[in-house]
């Protein structure tokens, strides 16, 4: 998926070490498996960004009854196809707007709306889920050549269900049941967009907690990651790629 230059967060060096607390403050450390996977609790709380009303939380739990299951999140990523509207947004919205604005809105402007609400949603039904912010690998060796080429990036999800991570994408369904959360290179391909696999260059709760507050502080991360990171060394791994909605 393409995605322009407005719509891309992160770079390495901010990648997340949660501490102690049920929803702590990120503190600035690499690499990204410093997250704190091993207690999955800690991302299954409500933050400033992804907090919903009590109202709306008793509203999806009625929507949504029943054991937590990747069925479960394939009907909530159906009934959001049915229920919201998406518009280019051109990356004006990323890190404006709490997922309780979007969820009233009924409005999605691109990946990262997508995840924010996906992981509110499945936070209040007892989800625990990691925020991911990812990199064309193909787009990061371009721009090093030519830095007028448009960004392009996506936003991740790492869901925490039976037992195990998985990773996916709230925007197509397609997801990583084999997956390995170490391995910053997520190999889900984007025809569109010229990309075989995305690099994780920042993870943790959501925008908010990772300091991103407009897209102007995405697009300097973004532009040190492609010209500083050692591009050569990275691998796609070839992985099985399934999908929760057709």
């Amino acid at each position: 998926m393409r995605v322009h230059r407005s719509s891309i967060l992160g770079f390495p060096i901010i990648l997340i070490l949660l501490t102690l607390g049920c929803c702590p403050s990120p503190s600035k450390n690499f690499p990204a498996k410093n997250v704190a996977h091993s207690r999955p609790s800690k991302f299954s709380c409500p933050t400033p960004q992804t907090r919903l009303s009590e109202n709306i939380v008793e509203q999806l739990k009625r929507r949504f009854p029943g054991e937590n299951n990747l069925e479960k999140i394939g009907d909530i990523l159906r009934w959001i196809r049915e229920n919201f509207k998406r518009y280019r947004g051109r990356g004006k919205w990323v890190a404006k707007q709490s997922a309780q604005e979007i969820f009233i809105s009924r409005r999605l402007s691109g990946c990262n709306d997508w995840g924010l609400l996906l992981t509110a949603i499945l936070r209040s039904l007892g989800h625990p889920v990691v925020f991911m912010n990812a990199a064309g690998i193909e787009w990061a060796k371009n721009y090093r050549k030519d830095p007028s080429v448009e960004f392009s990036g996506h936003a991740f999800l790492e869901i925490f269900i039976n037992g195990s991570w998985i990773v996916l994408d709230s925007v197509t369904g397609e997801y990583l049941k084999d997956y390995d959360f170490n391995d910053p290179v997520i190999p889900i391909p984007k025809k569109r967009a010229g990309e075989r696999g995305y690099f994780v260059y920042q993870k943790g709760l959501d925008h908010w907690s990772l300091g991103v507050k407009s897209i102007k502080d995405n697009e300097q991360i973004m532009r040190e990651f492609a010209l500083n990171y050692p591009l050569d060394s990275l691998i796609i791994p070839n992985k099985k790629v399934d999908t929760l909605v057709k």
